[in-house]
């Protein structure tokens, strides 16, 4: 009966070692795939999604013979730590924030779209127009700058017209 219960350090260990790799290998996945597959979520968000949901509903699924509870609780002990881990590194490193959160992409510069990092992002122009008229702007000869933020959210700004003043 104990054995079931109480798993021996060797499986501690593996599982432990096991949610790292996956863990950091997903990580690394997401970011490849770049900001505009998050929208609305962050990398770490995401992440604790994917693995909090993984150890969750195996322990939920199988039963107690093919994962036992507390090695499920291990693991999202170890999902919990990894996060906690991340945050806090990119709060007291900003050369660790730049990696994992990656950087903003200018995509429009005075008017005109820059191809390559539209290409960078593997955005269309299509897309940014879409995006573009989802915030309300309908030509990008009329914006001065079209940031795609790393959250995959675009910040805008317009091109100032400065009118001529009135003579008296």
């Amino acid at each position: 009966m104990g054995t079931l219960l109480i798993p021996e350090l060797i499986d501690v260990i593996a599982v432990v070692a096991r949610t790292t790799l996956i863990f950091l290998f997903t990580y690394f996945t997401i970011r490849i795939l770049g900001k505009k597959s998050l929208s609305q979520f962050t990398i770490v968000d995401v992440l604790l999604i994917i693995a909090l949901g993984s150890a969750v509903g195996d322990v939920m699924i199988y039963g107690e013979r093919t994962i036992p509870i507390i090695i499920a609780l291990i693991a999202i002990m170890t999902v919990a730590f990894l996060i906690k881990s991340i945050d806090s590194l990119i709060i007291n490193h900003p050369s660790i924030e730049k990696l994992a959160k990656g950087e903003p992409t200018v995509l429009v510069v005075d008017g005109k779209v820059d191809d390559v990092a539209l290409s960078k992002e593997d955005m269309t122009l299509e897309e940014l127009s879409s995006l573009l008229r989802e915030n309300g702007y309908d030509k990008v000869t009329k914006l001065k700058q079209v940031v795609l933020e790393t959250d995959g959210h675009i910040s805008v700004l317009e091109k100032r017209t400065i009118k001529p003043k009135k003579k008296k």
